[in-house]
């Protein structure tokens, strides 16, 4: 009895089931997108109220601690709104309907409004910010 190599070979198209699976893939994404949209709207409606309202609390009498926090709450609340602003925009590039907008800023303001943010929890920890 001689032994023989035997080789068994089966082929499929599966180009169907790649066209379907990245169909599905780009529905889904899609569909995540949306989602993502509505969900980043529902937050914004209540802190464009936060903003109203530390607004309204900045313009009472406050001695200067108080005045320091309504401040910093001031710059957290718009750190928060374009934050919100920024995934919105994403979601629009995604459905390909963004503009670009070239806009001026200071960029020491943004250094010192972030520093300003984080130097309470560092101060805490004894760090100094410089």
């Amino acid at each position: 009895m001689t032994s023989a190599n035997v080789i068994i070979y089966s082929a499929r198209d599966v180009s169907d089931i790649m066209r379907w699976a990245k169909e599905e893939a780009d529905r889904l994404n899609m569909e995540w997108s949306k989602l993502f949209a509505v969900m980043a709207r529902e937050i914004q409606t209540p802190l464009h109220q936060v903003v109203g309202f530390v607004e309204l609390l900045a313009r009472t009498k406050l001695n200067d601690k108080q005045g320091d926090f309504v401040s910093m709450l001031q710059s957290l609340t718009h750190a928060l709104m374009a934050i919100i602003n920024d995934l919105l925009d994403f979601t629009k590039m995604e459905a390909g309907k963004f503009e670009l907008k070239l806009i001026p800023f200071e960029a020491r303001a943004v250094i010192a409004g972030c520093m300003a943010a984080v130097s309470p929890q560092a101060e805490e920890k004894g760090l100094r910010m410089v």
